[in-house]
């Protein structure tokens, strides 16, 4: 590998399983000996706001359940798209950048799990594909009683705007069948892992030649 890490953003709505693909690109990685680390534009964001949430409600955003990330995530929506608003969409880029600086790892891949803008030429998925970056992004269904493959919407007006920008931008997608048991879901993600790995190290050839 090159000095320079290659970034990989992972893109998709809430619950499409983005850090599930995470979990299994990484670990399939890893055992090749490469080095990976899985950053986040949204742990910026709730290391930032985790101090008042704590004093105004007692809840650590950083380390809480679903039911109480459902209780602040109204919060947490407004205060990143203020930051966002005050600075052209850089502000999240620039808080991870420092903390990829400041940890100083000789990394392989820098995988970030949650690309959600694509504004401007300066948004996340710029970022990412300026840094010598693939933007990968995740979609998942399920079968209705019909067999119809009926695929994950949009939880608010947020993503509703938004994701359909990124997905557009994406350089390579994986979709993700819903399954229940937990031999299954390896199953179905080793597959989509193994597939996109292949992808991406003939286009890292083909990208050398």
């Amino acid at each position: 590998m090159s000095n320079k890490p290659i970034y990989i953003g992972i893109a998709g709505l809430a619950g499409s399983g983005k850090d599930t693909f995470f979990k299994y690109l990484s670990s399939t990685l890893q055992k090749s000996a490469f080095r990976v680390k899985r950053y986040s534009f949204g742990d910026e964001l709730k290391t930032e706001i985790k101090d008042w949430c704590l004093e105004n409600y007692g809840i650590d955003p950083t380390n809480c359940s679903r039911e109480e990330k459902d209780y602040i995530r109204d919060i947490l929506i407004a205060h990143a798209r203020i930051k966002r608003k005050q600075t052209n969409g850089k502000y999240w880029i620039d808080k991870t950048k420092q903390t990829i600086k400041n940890e100083n790892l000789n990394l392989d891949y820098v995988c970030i799990t949650d690309v959600r803008y694509n504004t401007s030429h300066e948004d996340e998925v710029s970022f990412i594909k300026d840094n010598n970056g693939i933007v990968v992004y995740v979609s998942r269904f399920k079968y209705d009683e019909d067999a119809n493959e009926v695929y994950l919407i949009a939880l608010n007006e947020e993503e509703e705007i938004n994701d359909p920008m990124v997905k557009d931008s994406a350089d390579y997608t994986v979709t993700i069948r819903e399954v229940y048991r937990k031999e299954d879901v390896e199953e179905v993600l080793m597959e989509q892992v193994e597939e996109f790995i292949k992808w991406m190290e003939q286009r890292i050839t083909q990208t050398k030649s």
